[in-house]
């Protein structure tokens, strides 16, 4: 059971990863994004619109947050949209606007006004991140083989020379014919 959760879990995590690498490469190109809309209308007549956006830019995921307050409610209502652009933009991401920090050099960055904060994290470690679990499966993977072309047990590691057809100390049969080296 576990060893399926786990090869779930990481046929999950490489779709992630190759998800990852294709927005960061598209990023460059084009920008997308997905954006949605929370409306709420206050006595008398006030409103308030919080909208949220998440977008890849320039080889980075971008999270946008607006918030926009008034009096007069127009026809308003829940939304979500799609964003698309099929050219990047020329300007280059924002930066940290009071200094130059590692995690900026690194392509991380946030900014805040009064009512729009952006938070952009770039999508290298992102990809790094859901690379992991697909690595470890493909080790574990490899690993197993190795013992059974050794003459090793593949559940317990146990050496099967002596007894081919068996494993004494956890009872799995052979995968394989050993050989007598």
């Amino acid at each position: 059971m576990k060893r399926r959760l786990f090869t779930f879990l990481s046929a999950i995590s490489l779709v992630l990863c190759l998800f990852t690498a294709a927005a960061w490469v598209r990023g460059y190109f084009a920008t997308d994004g997905i954006a949605w809309a929370r409306v709420t209308v206050f006595k008398p007549r006030r409103y308030e619109v919080i909208a949220r956006s998440l977008l890849t830019n320039q080889g980075s995921i971008v999270y946008v947050i607006d918030i926009e307050r008034g009096w007069a409610a127009p026809e308003l209502k829940d939304e979500l949209f799609w964003a698309r652009s099929n050219s990047a933009p020329n300007s280059p991401p924002l930066k940290f606007v009071a200094w130059e920090s590692i995690l900026n050099r690194l392509g991380f960055g946030s900014v805040e006004w009064t009512d729009h904060r952006a938070v952009w994290i770039p999508c290298w470690p992102l990809c790094l991140g859901f690379a992991v679990l697909p690595l470890l499966w493909l080790q574990r993977r490899w690993d197993r083989s190795r013992r059974v072309v050794q003459g090793h047990c593949p559940t317990c590691n146990y050496d099967l020379r002596a007894t081919p057809d068996r494993c004494p100390e956890c009872g799995a049969a052979a995968a394989v014919e050993v050989s007598q080296a």
